[in-house]
């Protein structure tokens, strides 16, 4: 054996030792016959036995086509240009089993010999644990969804389309109520949800767009591309209506529902551009009560500046005290005396003049303004509440709103007992009008709660605009309200609407048996007020008995009613103890 003969033996002899060590092997092809020789090795990784005949083409056929192709590129850029080649693909063996490879070539000639040299390493477990690395950093666990992480890279990798105009979309979708679900059903049945609308997304878009999660109740639709406005509305439509689909879970049936806001490409220039138009379409179907979709538009662009320069005008206001009350009357149908005094919030603009409520709404939809608007109003309200019971006005309560962020005030209870121990005052003669809508919002038990406190301290509470939102009956159970005040909406047409006429009186029917005394709200006409005399409604309030008005202004306007129904003959003028009863 010559020297070199015993260094061959040498190199193949501790190359089987490193093999055996590792999931490593090696091969060779003659360039010039085209015939490969795998390693023991090799044939180990995939499940062919030692010395059975191999070829290219055999050894390709053990990887999918895209990795095939690649590997016949590698072969011949080798065998061309001396370029060598590194790649990781993925293969199945002779038994079925899947896995990857890294499989490297070079080119080598000896002696005159052409050859394309290699080694083969099988990588499955280490890719593997990359792949569930990667999984744990940008997979969310719960939906099998990209997360908020992968979903941001995803919008990088588009940058440069979105710079070219491209038609992508984005949907940014939030469940409504989500804590209500969990606190309601518990985490599992929120987890369940979550799970399902997932899924649901996925199957309403197509391979090349991406659903990821991106916060706990609220997930990202990216559209790669959208022809046309009608066919994102129309994606839009088709998310809503798979989202409110019923979910079972367990004894208890969920009926979710969505609030979506979509973005186009074209109101924005780059991926933040966009994401701001969507996170703006979204805050608008939020307030715009749920359950539906609205897209981005320059005109939704200049209302949200204009309510950004509202809030900021109102904090303002609120610290010049600029809050002013202003009271519209409420009186009983049956001796026409002013039985109270709904306080509602006008703003004293120092240039405009007093503007009502409809100039600052959108202090009234956010939680920190509308509490101080709130109290701003309960304590004037209290304030001039002494000031006429000193007076001898014959006004017997006042009532204030109270929003869905004041009654979640864990403080309310005891802040209102100590401005009516501040006033002087019983708390018979505060009556606290809730909206139905605060009630749907999360933690509903919460408002049940302060509710019932106010009661115990002696308030009368009244539901307000009773009919215009959800389980109305429900709510008059759990909340046991000693007042209903009848929507405005059915009080309009109840004289030309027979469907309008019969439902206002059933709710006055309703009212009567279960012991609530019920307001009818909006009267402005004669007609209306005689047909809900007729009903036997117990009270009524509207501009025909009086606009909102400003404190000083109350006692005239009490007793020019009275005497207006003195005159039309509802209440005998000479029994003049009804002015003054309280």
């Amino acid at each position: 054996m010559t020297c070199l003969e015993a260094e061959a033996v040498r190199i193949r002899t501790q190359a089987a030792q490193i093999e055996a060590l590792r999931t490593l092997g090696t091969w060779d092809v003659d360039v010039a016959s085209g015939a490969l020789t795998w390693s023991e090795g090799t044939c180990r990784i995939f499940g062919v036995p030692s010395g059975d005949p191999m070829s290219v083409e055999r050894a390709l056929s053990f990887y999918p086509e895209d990795a095939r192709a690649a590997i016949s590129a590698g072969l011949e850029a080798a065998a061309a240009t001396g370029t060598p080649y590194d790649l990781t693909v993925p293969f199945t063996d002779a038994a079925g089993r899947s896995g990857w490879v890294r499989t490297i070539g070079q080119w080598q000639e000896t002696g005159g010999i052409r050859r394309i040299v290699g080694v083969i390493e099988d990588v499955t477990a280490e890719k593997t644990a990359r792949d569930r690395l990667q999984d744990l950093v940008y997979i969310d666990a719960l939906t099998g969804l990209p997360n908020r992480r992968a979903f941001e890279m995803r919008l990088a990798e588009i940058e440069e389309a979105m710079s070219q105009r491209a038609n992508a979309a984005l949907l940014l979708v939030d469940i409504d109520h989500f804590k209500t679900v969990n606190d309601t059903f518990g985490h599992p049945a929120g987890d369940r949800l979550l799970q399902e609308i997932a899924s649901r997304l996925r199957h309403c878009v197509r391979a090349t767009d991406t659903v990821a999660r991106i916060g706990g109740d609220e997930f990202a639709v990216l559209l790669s591309h959208v022809p046309d406005a009608a066919s994102l509305e129309g994606k839009a439509s088709q998310i809503l209506e798979a989202v409110r689909q019923t979910i079972q879970t367990g004894d208890d049936t969920l009926y979710p529902t969505a609030s979506i806001g979509v973005s186009h490409l074209a109101f924005a220039s780059n991926v933040d551009g966009l994401l701001k138009c969507a996170d703006l379409a979204l805050y608008r179907a939020k307030a715009l009560g749920r359950n539906r979709a609205e897209t981005f538009s320059p005109e939704l662009r200049r209302r949200t500046d204009q309510d950004a320069r509202v809030l900021d005008a109102i904090r303002h206001a609120i610290d010049r005290d600029e809050i002013v009350a202003f009271y519209q009357p409420i009186v009983d149908l049956k001796t026409c005396q002013v039985r109270g005094l709904e306080a509602l919030a006008r703003w004293n603009h120092p240039i405009c003049g007093i503007l009502p409520p409809s100039e600052f709404a959108a202090a009234l939809e956010d939680p920190v303004l509308s509490m101080a608007i709130d109290d701003a109003v309960l304590r004037q309200a209290l304030r001039q509440m002494r000031e006429w019971v000193a007076a001898g006005v014959p006004v017997a309560a006042v009532n204030v709103n109270a929003s869905e962020a004041q009654l979640r005030r864990a403080d309310l209870v005891e802040r209102v007992a100590e401005l009516l121990d501040l006033n002087q005052l019983t708390p018979d003669r505060l009556k606290i009008e809730l909206v139905e809508t605060a009630y749907l919002g999360r933690d509903p038990q919460q408002i049940v709660s302060t509710v019932q406190r106010l009661a115990k301290l002696g308030m009368v509470c009244a539901l307000d605009d009773f009919g215009t939102g959800h389980a109305s009956l429900t709510h008059l159970r759990q909340l046991r309200v000693d007042r209903v005040k009848i929507d405005r909406s059915f009080v309009a047409n109840m004289c030309t609407e027979p469907f309008d006429r019969g439902l206002v009186k059933s709710l006055v029917e309703l009212g009567r048996n279960l012991g609530i005394r019920m307001t009818a709200e909006g009267v402005e006409t004669t007609e209306q007020l005689e047909l809900l005399r007729a009903f036997g409604c117990d009270c009524a309030q509207g501009y025909l008995i009086g606009r909102p008005m400003p404190a000083e202004q109350v006692p005239e306007a009490a007793l020019r009613w009275y005497a207006s129904c003195a005159a039309d003959g509802r209440i005998d003028a000479s029994d003049r103890s009804l002015e003054l009863r309280r």
